[in-house]
């Protein structure tokens, strides 16, 4: 027990001497990270701003909560790499990694690859509870707005939606993208709720 007090010591000190000199490497960069705080979105380092944007915060939970007053039983995140891997380690961080296993009121799949059997089974999903006359969002998101993979995936899963739900289906749809995008105006002209990111903030934090 002695020694293993003894080398958790000795190993926090060894970690706390390397963290002090990895501190003082990262000095100037963290000073350019505090200089660009409250700066908007402008700069190189725009995501430092999200989370005191008190305007966007009240944007996207006016959204949400607009959403979710269609109680929806089931959400798709359409994106591939950082467009989706935000949300899921969020929900991750939260909720653990088997979120939908606790049969939440909102069930959360990621469509974000383009094997198609894993497709296929989400769709297989989506269609069940179409079926069942319930609702579901899809939130697709693509800072560019041209990203292959999430277009590709979109048109399957709008297709199916549009379907089920002809009279309506403009409603179930949230688009995350660039203001400007071709998703941003292809969302335009069919009348989607949208998000915009901003220009300087990458899409993991989107």
């Amino acid at each position: 027990m002695k020694f293993l007090t003894f080398s958790y010591a000795l190993s926090s000190l060894v970690i706390n001497e390397e963290l002090k000199v990895a501190g003082q490497k990262l000095r100037p960069e963290i000073e350019r990270i505090k200089a660009a705080t409250g700066q908007g979105y402008e700069t190189d380092y725009a995501l430092v701003n999200l989370s005191a944007d008190e305007g966007l915060r009240k944007t996207v939970f006016t959204l949400a909560q607009e959403k979710k007053a269609l109680k929806p039983t089931t959400l798709v995140v359409i994106g591939i790499g950082g467009s989706n891997l935000g949300t899921m380690a969020v929900q991750e961080a939260l909720y653990g990694r088997f979120y939908n296993e606790h049969k939440p009121d909102i069930k959360v799949y990621f469509a974000d690859t383009v094997d198609t059997d894993y497709i296929l089974d989400i769709l297989l999903l989506v269609e069940q509870e179409l079926e069942k006359d319930r609702t579901i969002i899809l939130n697709v998101i693509s800072k560019s707005g041209s990203t292959t993979e999430t277009i590709a995936n979109f048109e399957i899963f709008l297709h199916v939606l549009r379907k089920a739900r002809p009279s309506d289906y403009q409603q179930l749809v949230v688009v995350t993208t660039d203001e400007g995008s071709k998703l941003w105006d292809f969302v335009q002209e069919h009348n989607f709720s949208r998000l915009a990111i901003s220009k300087k903030v990458v899409g993991r934090y989107s």
